[in-house]
């Protein structure tokens, strides 16, 4: 999607734990920061410099050198949101939506509309530790928590809103987030409101009654596969569980014949890969849209992180087919901006990135430890390892996942831009097996008389300087 084209300035504000105040989960650069005791000025948020230069981003075009570089909502959306408004909007909700609209039209930088979306994040406490979360390392040592007070101070602004949707972590499992909850629906000015929960599903079945006391409900449920490898990815979370939580809410608005709507979104990583044209196949027949976004790129994803470590697609065979079939199911049933086309870009993306890894480096042919219970046992990789333990000057073979790592720290140097910025960048990350690795891979280029590859792996092995080891005989 252009960037002309990003509706974000000026339809949603997102509030959260961390005091950041904007518009966009993506946005890189400054944003405004909330006090968290203090009341909230709407005004100054809304209208402030820091959504003022957004606007003024947004409505250029030009994303070169600003928050929005890179940006991945641009990369995988292929229309923007708040194209139209909602048939369900009363007279105040509809009146902002069209000045919001109008203001979009115009390339306004100053509003007179207010946020047609609330997105609210209450903070980092969960009850599951999924393999992927980006919350990992700080929810054990970040407490803090959105206060509620504040946000229902601002109930002027939120009843002419479309939605408010709240987020975490898990916001079933935050009082505060529960607090806000019982507040909304305690208040018939919020009835035709549209509550919006992000939320794993696991504890939804403690609140389907609850629910019921308003009219527009949405609930957007992180769900990356199915079986067995839900319950390895969403660890904590058990399948039969989770589904059922997410079949009873379809019902009991197809009971009450309410318009609430059920969405999922799941992570596209070397876990849910094996399995995506499954999941999408459960998906269709229970009519539930999914949408897709990329598995995010932390220290703690290196095994699940194809797009930065395409060598790990070597343990999903015929990859490549389980994203045809998923996207033609896609495709087929109609849901193209959120499902096909995202998928449709992430194989290109994985496709170019997994070629370039069997074309210039031997290390793809190695079969990489597996997540337990879901891939096939990895193969048996005793006599490298033992070579590379005896290089190293140990008396036993090197451990597998050590063997792991360094194969993965060897593709991750071959891939990259400038591979001795690069080392430059990570020298103190970098295994102990990562040299002995890489002149093994130098002594078989050199006996295929593949002179590119040798010069190339020559290159990197000036570039790391790492301690002398022993020859690469076998």
């Amino acid at each position: 999607m252009e960037l002309a084209k990003c509706t974000q300035p000026y339809f949603e504000l997102q509030i959260q734990y961390d005091r950041q105040v904007r518009c966009c989960c993506y946005y890189t650069a400054r944003t405004e920061q909330w006090d968290l005791q203090s009341a909230i000025d709407l005004g100054h948020y809304w209208n402030g410099t820091a959504m003022r230069t957004l606007r003024a981003v947004v409505t250029s075009g030009r994303a070169e050198n600003t928050g929005c570089a890179n940006c991945q909502f641009l990369k995988y959306v292929s229309t923007p949101v708040f194209q139209s408004p909602p048939a369900l909007l009363n007279r105040a909700q509809r009146e902002n939506w069209d000045r919001a609209s109008a203001h979009f039209q115009n390339k306004d930088l100053v509003l007179e509309s207010t946020p047609v979306k609330y997105y609210l994040n209450f903070g980092l406490a969960c009850n599951l530790r999924c393999v992927m979360c980006s919350q990992q390392d700080d929810r054990p040592v970040d407490h803090r928590t959105l206060p509620v007070e504040p946000l229902l101070a601002l109930k002027e602004h939120l009843v002419v809103a479309n939605e408010i949707a709240l987020i975490g972590g898990e916001p079933l499992v935050m009082p505060t987030a529960r607090r806000f909850i019982d507040a909304v629906l305690a208040d018939p000015d919020f009835a035709n409101v549209q509550l919006t929960l992000y939320s794993n599903g696991s504890l939804l079945h403690q609140f389907l009654d609850r629910l019921q006391a308003l009219r527009r409900v949405n609930i957007v449920i992180s769900l990356d596969s199915v079986g067995a490898a839900y319950d390895y990815i969403r660890r904590g979370a058990h399948w039969d569980e989770t589904s059922q939580n997410i079949l009873a809410f379809r019902d009991m608005a197809a009971k009450k014949n309410r318009p609430w709507g059920i969405n999922l979104s799941g992570v596209v990583m070397k876990s849910s890969i094996a399995h995506l044209d499954e999941y999408v196949d459960w998906c269709v027949r229970q009519d539930l849209p999914v949408h897709f976004v990329p598995v995010s790129n932390q220290h703690f994803t290196r095994d699940e992180n194809v797009f930065h470590y395409p060598a790990l697609l070597k343990d999903i065979p015929g990859w490549e087919g389980i994203f045809d079939r998923a996207i033609a199911r896609l495709e087929a049933k109609g849901w193209i901006d959120a499902g096909a086309h995202p998928l449709t870009v992430m194989k290109a993306q994985l496709q170019t990135a997994w070629d370039g890894v069997r074309a210039h480096l031997p290390v793809a042919q190695f079969r990489l430890e597996p997540a337990p219970e879901i891939h096939e046992p990895a193969e048996d990789f005793t006599p490298l390892r033992a070579r590379l333990g005896r290089m190293l000057g140990r008396g036993a073979a090197i451990p597998e996942a050590e063997l792991h790592v360094a194969n993965l720290a060897l593709a991750e140097i071959v891939e990259s831009a400038d591979s001795a910025e690069y080392i430059e960048q990570h020298r103190s990350d970098l295994p102990a097996a990562l040299a002995p690795l890489l002149m093994v891979h130098l002594a078989s280029a050199w006996a295929d008389e593949d002179t590119g590859l040798a010069s190339a792996l020559e290159n990197i092995h000036r570039q790391l300087v790492l301690p002398q080891v022993a020859p690469a005989t076998a």
